[in-house]
């Protein structure tokens, strides 16, 4: 059901994405790495790289990496300045039919999301996907008077470069939507994902009420392989407005994941919030 999720984001667009939906295949789900909170944090396109996690995770055979990324946060000024109009016009306005071929074979006129002397991040391909008319709600947000418009979800292809790790692309969707909404739209869908990020969720440090701890709840749910989390787990009002507003995100009553720790990233290499550690997750 993962691939009918992208489907549904991507509904009757006809560009890029629905090019890269179409390539895959109808048996095998998509490996989904969503990322609540994300705000202008790109790390993890790094930190979950098969290249990076090869050569620091020892315990598992095989890491799976990310098919495609899912970034979600609903501050708008966020996603403004990730993408504004001067930067995404040359992207979504018509091409006539020449200039059409030729983006499919040069990446130009993109923008760099991310730069400094070890990483990079820059735009190659662009577009809006359907806005979602998502709900937000002042029990889990600080700011509900941003937009009352629908919600803008972009599409895009990324070139990555480490200095460490060398050049890869990366296909992303990036939702400027409420945390919880998404992830009860993921689950009324029945999604699967395989990996979830939570670092700095929400009262950690952006405009949130909660710091994510019912994502915990929903990894059985969510058939999730890989938990990635900074240590602050701790339950709070936020929370517990969630699972009340989405009934869909309390703990399943007959299944408990089982977090085995394997790998830890510093604090200082990509929060300053507390150590990153990542967890294989047992859904029993």
């Amino acid at each position: 059901m993962s691939l009918q999720f992208l489907k549904q984001l991507n509904g009757n667009n006809k560009g890029h994405f629905d090019t890269l939906l179409n390539t895959m295949d109808e048996s095998i789900n998509p490996k989904i790495a969503w990322y609540p909170s994300s705000g202008d944090d790109f790390r993890n396109l790094i930190f979950l790289n098969e290249k990076y996690c090869s050569e620091h995770i020892k315990n598992i055979n095989h890491w799976e990496q990310p098919d495609i990324f899912i970034y979600t946060d609903y501050y708008t000024p966020f996603f403004d300045r990730l993408f504004p109009d001067e930067s995404t016009e040359n992207f979504v306005r018509p091409l006539s039919a020449m200039d059409a071929l030729f983006s499919e074979y040069a990446d130009i006129g993109g923008w760099e999301l991310y730069s400094d002397k070890r990483t990079s991040v820059r735009v190659k391909r662009f577009e809006y996907l359907p806005s979602m008319d998502a709900r937000v709600d002042p029990q889990l947000v600080q700011f509900t008077d941003i937009s009352k418009d629908p919600k803008k979800v972009a599409y895009m292809l990324l070139e990555v470069w480490s200095k460490t790790y060398g050049t890869f692309d990366v296909n992303l969707i990036y939702a400027n939507v409420e945390n919880e909404y998404f992830a009860d739209q993921l689950i009324q869908s029945g999604a699967e994902v395989s990996h979830i990020t939570h670092v700095r969720y929400g009262a950690g440090f952006g405009f949130a009420k909660a710091t994510g701890t019912y994502l915990k709840n929903i990894l059985s749910k969510l058939k999730t392989k890989y938990f990635i989390s900074d240590p602050h787990l701790e339950m709070n009002e936020g929370d517990s407005a969630a699972v009340r507003l989405y009934p869909t995100l309390r703990k399943h009553r007959h299944k408990e994941s089982i977090l085995e720790p394997i790998h830890k990233v510093s604090g200082y290499s990509w929060s300053r919030h507390g150590d990153v550690s990542f967890f294989s997750v047992n859904n029993n």
